[in-house]
């Protein structure tokens, strides 16, 4: 099996990894120290999208999944977070 073999399996079955995290729920953690952050902390947020490759993605936080969000009311989380 070739290297390219084995990285195309573990992104397939990151793939589907991804697309379960779809449409569960998250919060942004009490101890998260940046104040970016502060004023979703405490609110629920809600996977819309999770891979680990594509653009924006970084590298080194593999095998970690980049999400997207919305809030729980529908409205939009400007920010991707990953999931650790």
């Amino acid at each position: 099996m070739s290297s390219n073999q084995i990285v195309t399996k573990v992104y397939g079955k990151a793939e589907l990894v991804g697309q379960q995290l779809i449409g569960r729920k998250a919060v942004i953690r009490a101890d998260n120290d940046n104040e970016v952050y502060d004023k979703w902390r405490g609110k629920t947020l809600i996977v819309t999208h999770a891979s680990n490759k594509g653009r924006g993605y970084d590298a080194a936080a593999f095998p970690s999944m980049l999400c997207d969000f919305e809030m729980e009311d529908g409205s939009e989380f400007p920010c991707a977070l990953y999931e650790y």
